[in-house]
């Protein structure tokens, strides 16, 4: 997780993410920590949906299960990691163009401070490994 982010320098890496879900759900966690600044109720009992850069409006409690209860670990963790994907020097989606245009044109709007995001998908598991039942 982002967490390691302090390490690289000592091993030579460079920090990056790879973000295996929607460019949607990138574009949701990139305005999380301003959403949380903003609103004081839980995200369920908003009256007017969620403007999500690049994407349809989402009403609240449509959002994510980890995002609804803002007491919880799980938020708090999730929230924590969103604030630092801006240190990162750059994220791979696990997304294409032709999927979801307007949410990566909105990822890849230069912003101060914000990494490039760079589409890489879709990566997909084709068959299951030797040994696997599903």
């Amino acid at each position: 997780g982002t967490d390691a982010f302090e390490l690289c320098p000592e091993f030579g890496l460079r920090p990056y993410i790879f973000y295996p879900t929607t460019a949607m759900c990138l574009s949701f966690f990139f305005q999380l920590p301003q959403l949380d600044s903003q609103v004081s109720c839980e995200f369920k009992e908003l009256v007017e949906p969620v403007e999500v850069p690049g994407c349809v409006p989402v009403r609240g409690k449509d959002l994510l299960d980890p995002v609804q209860e803002r007491k919880n670990d799980a938020y708090k963790w999730v929230l924590h990691h969103a604030k630092r994907y801006r240190l990162a020097e750059g994220i791979l989606v696990n997304s294409f163009m032709e999927l979801e245009k307007e949410a990566i044109e909105a990822l890849q709007k230069p912003e101060p401070g914000k990494p490039p995001v760079y589409p890489v998908g879709p990566l997909v598991q084709t068959g299951l490994s030797k040994g696997v039942e599903g």
